[in-house]
């Protein structure tokens, strides 16, 4: 029996160059005699209201991904997960962000083959609705489309970053706006990364020291085996250009980190820097598997 690959989450800040874990959030592999949580993964943090809000993808075994949200308001203690999110088709990637005093979520929504924009209908980020789908697929021949989404601001103008796979290739495509909500056009330097190594984001663009930077999660070689930084050079309507800084940030000789993972993303809240990543493992599930076999079989 195939394993299947899983993923876990970690946070950790950084304090006078020392790490510290602060929160494990792992999978659900021991459960026997309900459907097992296999994927946590794609963390998220959002700073509101002086707490930390960590949005990520929960799939369960025989399910599509649905967005859920945890908050801190002091980095030690956290909320009980609630689910957020839940569409017919597969959810991941919950990048959310405030725009002119409104908060949205743009979350992965390739099973839709399109890049939608949901908003917080409540002050505690607990359930968001669809407001928009901003950009809808226009090729037929893809393995898939739009995954890994992120917009940055530059100079009055909007740029989505997304990804599409084509031929078993991850190709980074770059859109544009005079609107947020706009109509994004396609760039003309787009894809601007053709690339199983580099071509899908791995969390939001950061800002450090005056310069912008991408993550980027290696596929290369398998799913999201471990996440790049490159530093971006050119963003403009006519150009885009990037470098790559350090590749392989996540550290395989730890434990957590030992097949990889695919997601980094950074926050501050009260002085405290916090790192979001996830990490893979691979594992059987087969009393879980062969027991729902047997139920199928007797329809129960």
């Amino acid at each position: 029996m195939k394993k299947i690959e899983c993923f876990k989450i970690q946070l950790f800040t950084i304090e006078n160059g020392k790490t510290q874990s602060i929160l494990q959030i792992k999978n659900d592999r021991h459960t026997l005699f309900r459907e097992p949580t296999i994927i946590v993964a794609d963390p998220f943090l959002f700073v509101h209201n002086d707490a930390m809000f960590l949005f990520y993808e929960q799939k369960k075994l025989r399910h599509n991904g649905t967005i859920m949200m945890m908050r801190s308001d002091d980095l030690k203690h956290w909320s009980k997960p609630v689910e957020v999110l839940r569409e017919p088709f597969h959810l991941s990637y919950p990048w959310v962000l405030e725009k002119d005093g409104h908060i949205y979520m743009m979350p992965e929504t390739c099973g839709d083959k399109s890049v939608r924009l949901y908003e917080a209908v409540d002050p505690n980020l607990t359930e968001f609705r669809l407001v928009k789908k901003l950009i809808e697929q226009d090729d037929d021949n893809l393995d898939f489309s739009f995954s890994d989404s992120s917009v940055v601001e530059r100079d009055g103008k909007y740029y989505l970053f997304t990804t599409v796979r084509k031929d078993g290739v991850n190709q980074l495509r770059l859109f544009c706006s005079d609107e947020f909500m706009g109509e994004y056009r396609e760039h003309p330097k787009s894809p601007i990364c053709v690339s199983n190594k580099y071509g899908r984001n791995a969390g939001h663009f950061t800002e450090y020291g005056g310069e912008l930077y991408r993550f980027a999660q290696d596929c290369e070689n398998g799913y999201g085996n471990n996440v790049h930084v490159l530093k971006v050079k050119e963003l403009s309507t006519e150009d885009y250009q990037e470098d790559v800084v350090k590749e392989n940030i996540l550290d395989q000789n730890n434990a957590f980190y030992k097949f990889g993972g695919h997601q980094l993303n950074i926050a501050e809240l009260k002085g405290k820097t916090v790192i979001a990543t996830d990490a893979k493992e691979y594992h059987f599930f087969l009393s879980n598997r062969v027991l729902y076999k047997v139920g199928h079989l007797f329809d129960v």
